[in-house]
């Protein structure tokens, strides 16, 4: 299947190919073709909260592998150097915080496709 629709990739393909001018940008499984990106630009993931998100936040922030976290409307939001997802668990579980989800955020198609277009 050929498609500039990147939505389309994600419903029906496993795997998909990059082009641009005729070269081959990448290939693989949205998971190998994740890694580089995860790699580069960080892991992400969303922590809901329905109490203590400052106190969670601070405590997120103190963690070596973390570049980023901003909270908003109750929602944090984690961008860390390494796959800490483990870490942010034990951290909602045992905390004075109330956690509704933490959720890891897989970049889309449209990410990965930009992401490699940036790289070449």
């Amino acid at each position: 299947m050929s498609t500039h629709l990147l939505y389309e990739i994600g419903m029906t393909c496993t795997h998909a190919a990059m082009i641009r001018g005729g070269k081959l940008l990448a290939q693989g499984s949205v998971d190998e073709l994740s890694q580089l990106d995860r790699e580069i630009r960080g892991y992400t993931y969303e922590i809901h909260v329905t109490s203590g998100g400052d106190m969670l936040q601070q405590e997120i922030k103190s963690l070596q592998e973390v570049r980023e976290v901003t909270l908003s409307n109750n929602k944090l939001v984690v961008i860390a150097k390494t796959d800490i997802g483990s870490t942010l668990f034990s951290l909602a579980n045992k905390g004075p915080y109330r956690v509704e989800s933490l959720t890891p955020i897989n970049p889309s198609w449209e990410d990965l496709y930009q992401f490699y277009q940036r790289r070449e």
